[in-house]
């Protein structure tokens, strides 16, 4: 779990520092696209972190027979980031329409359900 959080941090720094740099060698997209691209890449650097923390939790649960936790787990997150983004990038319910930085933020608050729910299941 701690090298998971590590790797997580440090990839998130080398999105914030490089992120944008990188995708435009690698892609080589235009100003507007890259801003875009550059701003969801912020937010959603943090996905790679509980990614990983999750990919943990899945071999735990795998190994112990208990797969349907992943399915309830992933499921929940993938409900939570569905609302969230419908929210957050339309701008719904008196939301401030985000766009991109709208579905990042619902991809973090979805992989964080699912973490959330994976400790639960963990704990208990």
């Amino acid at each position: 779990m701690s090298i998971s959080l590590l790797i997580g941090v440090l990839c998130e720094i080398l999105i914030l520092g490089y992120g944008t740099k990188i995708m435009e060698i690698i892609y080589g997209l235009n100003d507007e696209t890259l801003s875009v691209a550059g701003e969801y890449l912020n937010v959603a650097g943090l996905t790679i972190g509980i990614n990983l923390i999750l990919f943990n939790f899945s071999s735990y649960f795998k190994n112990i027979n208990k797969s349907h936790i992943l399915v309830y787990s992933l499921t929940a997150a993938s409900i939570v980031n569905v609302c969230v983004d419908y929210v957050l990038v339309y701008g719904k319910f008196g939301f401030p329409e985000l766009g991109a930085i709208g579905a990042a933020i619902g991809s973090v608050i979805g992989y964080t359900m699912s973490l959330l729910l994976s400790i639960f299941f963990f704990r208990k």
